[in-house]
């Protein structure tokens, strides 16, 4: 008997309120609010998260973005914390890239022309070095650290449900999950003990075989009917195709945005 938690509800409330895969929906959930939580007053001032900010050398290009956007598309009135953001970002490459700078010296004129390029190539190949450090982060974008923990949390529940004959029973009549998600639960199913892992492996690939087959006849529809001669038939679900087989062979945007 399947227990009923937060997390399978989400999961349920997912698979039928959603177009897409479950997981996908959920991420896209749960990063609309971590976008608003990364701007609250409460995270933007707190030092201790400033500093992780910091030392990931801020938000991977789309989280950044993502933030800018709800800022500037949503008319919010917390752009100081964006801001803040950027500037701890900016003042602390500054300083890397000005301490580089000051080590940075001309390639010494004696010695034999042979000597000179050996040099100036270990020179500039030391600065290129310099130049990533300065720019990279050593940790992995705060949001992306997140989501990725809520996502793998996500899956971790779906197998533990999977494990349920009658959940199964209806997983299998549903979309399925986009590929990448379909590959990280084979990936975390491995690591996983559950009673019944051969029935929810068998689940995962029945389900998915029969979601990129539908796939397959929508495609197939739409391509047919932008010939000339199937013009005027009528439309149905195909003019949707390219939507749902987005959503199933990359999965929700972002996901593996990295830092």
């Amino acid at each position: 008997m399947l227990k009923h938690t937060s997390h399978t509800i989400a999961i349920l409330n997912a698979m039928g309120n959603s177009e897409k895969c479950p997981l996908c929906h959920l991420w896209e959930k749960d990063e609309e609010r971590e976008i608003g939580h990364l701007l609250s007053n409460e995270v933007v001032m707190d030092p201790g998260f400033r500093d992780k900010v910091l030392l990931a050398k801020g938000f991977c290009s789309y989280h950044s973005h993502k933030l800018f956007k709800a800022i500037y598309t949503d008319f919010r009135e917390d752009s100081l914390g964006l801001a803040l953001y950027f500037q701890g970002i900016a003042d602390a490459v500054l300083d890397e890239l000005v301490t580089i700078s000051s080590y940075t010296r001309e390639t010494p004129k004696r010695g034999g022309t042979t000597s000179r390029i050996r040099k100036r190539r270990l020179d500039f190949s030391n600065l290129s070095s310099g130049v990533s450090k300065a720019i990279q982060g050593k940790q992995a974008c705060p949001a992306c650290q997140s989501l990725e923990a809520s996502d793998r949390a996500h899956l971790n529940t779906l197998l533990r449900m999977l494990d349920d004959e009658d959940f199964r029973g209806d997983f299998r009549s549903s979309l399925g999950l986009c590929l990448p998600h379909f590959a990280s639960a084979f990936s975390l199913l491995s690591q996983t003990s559950l009673a019944n892992s051969g029935e929810v492996a068998l689940a995962l690939m029945g389900t998915e075989i029969s979601h990129l087959q539908s796939v397959g006849q929508l495609l197939s529809e739409f391509i047919k009917k932008q010939s000339y001669e199937f013009l005027n038939e009528p439309r149905g679900e195909e003019v949707k195709a390219n939507s749902i087989a987005l959503n199933t062979l990359t999965g929700v945007e972002g996901r593996y945005s990295g830092s």
